[in-house]
């Protein structure tokens, strides 16, 4: 029996899917079964892990009839998965070779969830996101996806859940870290930086998108007995993000006020003119070159 399975959800990202299942097989702790779940490719991306296959029998291939979206793939591994533990990989992103040892050695039984800082790779330059050591919990949740989009958690914690909610069209990731914080106790954040989202090499990344705004109010409607109004504007703001709208100084001060102040200021420094100049500026004088 595996101790961890790792869910990798793809369509039609052959090339892409081999980079992030040669990162997988990378890792320092060897232990896992990967489970890539073909949401029918018309691509080579059968042919691709079939060869992957042979040479690496913790690799695992389920393929699907007809597309159906991430959060069906992603159950459908949840459903199979023989770890004790599970975590997820998108088929864009890269995990970096300590991903998984870290994230087990961070995990205590009281937690619902533990994850870890990511790289955000955008125009070839890596910047490190949220990676504050620190426990998250379900107040600080319901504001806003602290998590991200991958985090490792007793597979039978997942499925007692009921995994990813099909119906989401966005936002499914938090949706599920939230029903699972509710029932088991807070997320936990190791400092660790260990994953690379690639937002620069993805056609299908759904942040500031209309799916962006559509999930954020799913999640709001699923959840609303636990809103409160300082949860539903920082909805709000995040539903003007997800529609790239400007922010006033008003509006931002209004939110940073509302105690949506680390939100609102990540935004207005991609979205004013001269804030987004310093923002670049620094990235690049701070954080190295993507590589690997």
């Amino acid at each position: 029996m595996p101790c961890v399975s790792i869910y990798l959800p793809t369509r039609n990202r052959a090339d892409r899917l081999v980079e992030a299942i040669r990162s997988v097989q990378q890792q320092d702790h060897a232990d896992f079964e990967l489970l890539v779940v073909d949401d029918a490719s018309s691509d080579t991306t059968p042919e691709r892990v079939a060869a992957l296959m042979r040479a690496d029998a913790r690799i695992k291939y389920l393929r699907l009839a007809t597309p159906h979206g991430a959060a069906r793939a992603r159950n459908a591994a949840i459903r199979v998965a023989q770890g004790a533990w599970i975590t997820g990989i998108d088929d864009d992103d890269l995990m970096l070779p300590a991903h998984v040892s870290g994230l087990l050695a961070a995990y205590r039984d009281e937690d619902a969830l533990v994850c870890a800082g990511f790289y955000q790779e955008r125009d070839g330059w890596r910047r490190p996101i949220v990676h504050r050591a620190e426990h998250i919990a379900l107040d600080a949740l319901l504001h806003y996806n602290w998590v991200g989009s991958q985090a490792l958690m007793a597979t039978e914690r997942v499925r007692a859940v009921g995994g990813f909610d099909e119906h989401f069209v966005a936002c499914q990731d938090w949706d599920l870290w939230t029903r699972l914080v509710a029932r088991f106790g807070p997320a936990r954040r190791s400092r660790a930086v260990s994953y690379v989202s690639r937002e620069d090499v993805s056609t299908g990344r759904i942040t500031g998108s209309s799916q962006a705004a559509i999930g954020t109010a799913q999640y709001a409607h699923k959840h609303a007995v636990c809103l409160t109004n300082a949860h539903r504007r920082s909805h709000q703001l995040l539903a003007r993000i997800a529609a790239k709208e400007s922010l006033s100084l008003w509006s931002l001060a209004t939110h940073i006020v509302g105690g949506q102040r680390s939100l609102a200021l990540r935004y207005a420094l991609g979205r004013v003119p001269p804030l987004r100049w310093l923002s670049l500026w620094w990235r690049r004088h701070r954080y190295p070159a993507a590589s690997g």
